[in-house]
């Protein structure tokens, strides 16, 4: 996520789902990974269900923005995509008994 150079070994590695798999390749993503790697500083960001809802919400809003959206609309539609994760999170936790 954050673009430095980590061996891999030292890093969080997070198995993608057939679900989350689809939707990358629904996105142009193809072949999706299999396997996600992040950085322990990254993963402590990610991690947080609330945290990582607050960044991606940023980043949907910055990118529905910079496409021409209006900022009320892309502020509206990016708040409704981290109410979605923070569900899912919930919806995990409650499964697993931990966040995603």
């Amino acid at each position: 996520m954050c673009g430095q150079e980590f061996d891999r070994k030292d890093c969080v590695a997070v198995k993608l789902t057939g679900e989350e798999r689809d939707t990358l390749r629904k996105m142009g993503i193809d072949p999706p990974p299999t396997t996600l790697f992040y950085c322990h500083p990254c993963w402590n960001l990610l991690h947080n269900p609330d945290r990582a809802g607050q960044l991606m919400k940023g980043m949907v809003q910055h990118y529905l923005q910079n496409t021409g959206v209006s900022h009320e609309q892309a502020e509206r539609l990016a708040e409704d995509y981290r109410q979605k994760l923070l569900k899912r999170a919930q919806e995990l936790k409650d499964a697993h008994g931990k966040p995603g």
